[in-house]
């Protein structure tokens, strides 16, 4: 399935990005991609120790493969995900203020008691989505 994770804001993004997937892993196209500590990429999911990279542009399977076997092509930017809900939820008080992920397309207000990587900071919200800038800038 390739997430509607759309690109917020005016302009076009010529930087892409291929980290080396560790081994086992598979990302879906629109996904946010992430490094673990280990330095290969993986898709979000709720861990402490990732780092955002940006969007896949592509899906992309390592599970059979070693680390680095395979590139996913990923691109920084400012992107619209789904925002939790409850307590967790991102609001406009929180502009400017780091977000944390939840998975591959979700991110949330809080850290959920250190179990979640920062996932970017919230630029906005749009339709009940919430704007992330993710990636190095």
């Amino acid at each position: 399935m390739v997430r509607d994770v759309k690109r917020y804001g005016i302009g076009v993004c010529v930087e892409r990005l291929a980290p080396g997937m560790k081994a086992g892993a598979v990302i879906e196209e629109g996904n946010i991609v992430c490094v673990d500590a280990s330095g290969y990429a993986v898709e979000a999911t709720e861990a402490a120790d990732l780092r955002p990279v940006g969007r896949a542009c592509e899906t992309k399977d390592n599970s059979a493969g070693q680390d680095g076997a395979e590139r996913i092509n990923c691109e920084p930017g400012t992107f619209l995900l789904q925002n939790s809900s409850g307590a967790d939820a991102v609001t406009m008080a929180d502009f400017l203020k780091d977000v944390f992920l939840v998975n591959g397309g979700r991110v949330a207000r809080t850290s959920g008691g250190g179990k979640r990587s920062v996932a970017g900071k919230m630029m906005g919200l749009d339709g009940g989505r919430v704007a992330v800038s993710i990636g190095p800038r």
